[in-house]
């Protein structure tokens, strides 16, 4: 089956960019971001060598002056009790229904998959994966290291999940019975938005951080231009609150974190990468479902008619295969998917 010459689908997990607080005497404020001037040093490979060995710039003397520049940096200040950070994040059953697609008789083959794979509960998995990473603070990223912290989950439902001890909480671990019922109850609502046309859903993230006396912060690093050598070599992502420029993550950098479930890559993997078409490993720089895997997502899409029959046969969601897993996190995640020049 070939792939349309035009595909392509929404993304149905929305998330906000986070924003970081502090948290002093129960009220909260916005963390700041500090530029500063420092005196690094010269430890760099060129610094020293070329491809042809060693540098004849690479004195003795040379190598030991500083190398001042300027750079962002973001500290609890000394007054903090915590650290919080909160985001929102809307989800829609945008993977139901292509945003584009230019020939109807794949829309249908995409449909006739979507149904089996709902009728066998297939996206109550992905919702349970989801909400794990949302529960576990995955996308608190670096924050997380050394840290303990509570993770709140608000819903549009009225509910409200808060997963104490969430540092104590793991991709592969058995979570304690309280965890474990709010995170079914959280990944119900959620599997209704991913499966519900019509359903409106959203949630209030919270987290908030025990971190030691003016610990360092980890926000979202911009790209800079390094050919300019009087702006700042390293720029933290800020966003204005009330005059202040408070640190924050960016949103891509919070739906990587949600969407961190593909452990479906290789039978004996342990550790889960989010959802890639060539399920990018950037970590190692090794893409896991390379096409010579015969299981990276273009390929998979246009097995579809497998797939199918096979979720009509299965008798649980435990039995669905998991490459049928992996096409339906990536329609979730959205792109443009055409084979050919749109």
């Amino acid at each position: 089956m070939q792939l349309p010459n035009q595909l392509s689908y929404k993304r149905s997990i929305n998330p906000s960019k986070a924003i970081f607080y502090y948290r002093r005497d129960e009220d909260l404020y916005p963390l700041p971001v500090e530029r500063i001037k420092i005196r690094g040093s010269k430890s760099g490979f060129s610094e020293a060598y070329t491809a042809k060995g060693i540098k004849e710039s690479a004195t003795i003397h040379s190598l030991a002056t500083g190398n001042p520049h300027t750079i962002d940096t973001c500290y609890l200040p000394p007054t903090a009790d915590s650290l919080v950070c909160r985001f929102s994040l809307r989800v829609s059953a945008n993977s139901l229904f292509p945003d584009r697609c230019s020939e109807i008789a794949f829309k249908d083959t995409v449909s006739q998959f979507l149904n089996s794979y709902i009728a066998k509960d297939g996206f109550k998995e992905l919702a349970i994966r989801y909400s794990k990473n949302i529960a576990m603070g995955t996308w608190l990223w670096r924050n997380k290291e050394g840290n303990t912290f509570d993770v709140l989950v608000r819903t549009s439902q009225g509910n409200e999940y808060k997963f104490k001890n969430a540092h104590m909480l793991f991709w592969d671990s058995v979570w304690p019975d309280e965890s474990s019922e709010l995170l079914a109850l959280l990944s119900e609502e959620l599997a209704v938005a991913l499966t519900k046309p019509r359903y409106v859903w959203h949630c209030d993230v919270w987290a908030e951080v025990k971190m030691p006396f003016c610990s360092e912060v980890f926000p979202s690093q911009c790209f800079v231009d390094h050919d300019d050598k009087q702006s700042a070599s390293k720029v933290l992502l800020t966003t204005d609150i009330d005059g202040v420029m408070a640190a924050c993550y960016n949103a891509d950098k919070v739906g990587a974190a949600i969407q961190m479930i593909d452990d479906w890559w290789d039978e004996s993997c342990d550790f889960p990468l989010r959802v890639n078409e060539y399920a990018a490993d950037h970590e190692n720089l090794i893409a896991r479902r390379h096409p010579s895997t015969e299981r990276d997502f273009y390929q998979c899409l246009q097995n579809l008619r497998g797939y199918t029959d096979k979720l009509n046969k299965v008798k649980s969601v435990d039995d669905i295969e998991p490459d049928a897993h992996f096409v339906a996190s990536v329609l979730v995640k959205g792109g443009m998917f055409q084979g050919g020049k749109s």
